[in-house]
């Protein structure tokens, strides 16, 4: 499978995903010892409207800010 190559000789892996077919949806992926795992880990902030980021967390909109270029 597709997923047996892309981790072949990876011993961990842990974080955030981005998939086209569902570009609003951050995604979590976690590997180790062979078992792979990816789960929904919520919306994009910059999918959300203005509402939503407004009920984010401030560590979050902090961190986004210092990495995220605005349009």
């Amino acid at each position: 499978a597709a997923a047996d190559l892309l981790l072949d000789g990876v011993v961990r892996t842990k974080g955030r995903l981005w998939l086209a077919s569902r570009p609003e949806r951050a995604m979590w992926l976690e590997s180790a010892g062979g078992g792979l795992r990816v789960t929904q880990a919520g919306k994009w902030l910059a999918a959300m409207t203005s509402r939503e980021v407004a009920y984010v967390g401030p560590e979050r909109r902090a961190m986004a800010d210092l990495i995220w270029e605005h349009r």
